[in-house]
């Protein structure tokens, strides 16, 4: 503390106490400032258990991310089954959903089936990194994009499904070598041949399917008997899924 010969005891004294005061206040804004940033968050909202982050308010469009200020704040927000809309309503302002951003599921190791719908274009960095439980995936017709170790130690994966016809751009270490090995990708009827000549998914063994909804077959198809699973059971209320219809396998949406 510098001293002031000139001044009086009074003076000094009253200079000493608004200099406290003014580091007390400094203290105060810097104990709150740090408060605030233990508490941000990556999401903007959060609509029936997926959280996503705005990406361009003008023309609505948003992506789905993790829950929290970073990726591994939170265990297990993402679990057991998820469908990753096209649209979001919030607030009254409908959002497009185009992206799954970087870390949005890593490591939601109890995430067992992923459903991406249409009109997501891009599946980030790492997107499913380390979700171990996950067995079933679901791609859009829409995917264009899946950027590197998106689904690595992800080992359980049993069935890909991927609705678009064109090959998807993506490197090899999307996957594991346990996914390659073990894994069926399942691809649009005709398309087989495309997907056989395209890095990386001429690694797994490959499986034409019908990807007509079943609305669709009903309406091209007044004979539809019967729906059956791929044991040869019949089932009367199809969920998501391949099923044998008319003795074609096709994927009820």
């Amino acid at each position: 503390m510098p001293t002031y010969p000139h001044l009086g005891k009074l003076a000094f004294a009253t200079m000493r106490i608004e200099m406290i005061k003014k580091i007390l206040l400094l203290s105060a804004c810097f104990i709150l400032l740090c408060s605030c940033n233990q508490h941000s968050v990556s999401h903007d909202f959060e609509v029936d258990g997926i959280y996503y982050k705005i990406v361009d308010e003008d023309s609505r469009l948003a992506m789905v991310t993790y829950k929290g200020r970073d990726w591994n704040a939170y265990d297990h927000e993402y679990r057991d089954t998820i469908l990753i809309p096209n649209t979001v309503t919030y607030r009254n302002k409908v959002y497009r959903i185009t992206e799954i951003g970087d870390y949005a599921f890593a490591f939601c190791d109890s995430l067992a089936s992923v459903t991406i719908g249409n009109g997501v274009t891009l599946i980030d960095n790492s997107a499913f990194y380390g979700c171990s439980d996950l067995e079933t995936l679901y791609i859009s017709n829409t995917i264009e994009n899946i950027d590197d170790y998106a689904f690595a130690e992800c080992n359980n994966i049993l069935d890909i499904k991927i609705g678009s016809k064109k090959s998807i751009t993506a490197s090899e270490n999307i996957f594991s070598n346990d996914v390659y090995n073990n894994a069926c990708l399942y691809v649009p009827e005709g398309r087989k041949f495309a997907y056989e000549k395209t890095s990386p998914w001429e690694n797994f063994y490959i499986q034409e399917i019908n990807y007509t909804g079943i609305e669709d077959i009903n309406a091209e198809n007044g004979n539809v008997k019967a729906i059956y699973d791929l044991q040869g059971r019949r089932v009367e209320n199809p969920t998501e899924g391949i099923y044998i219809v008319n003795g074609k396998k096709i994927f009820i949406k």
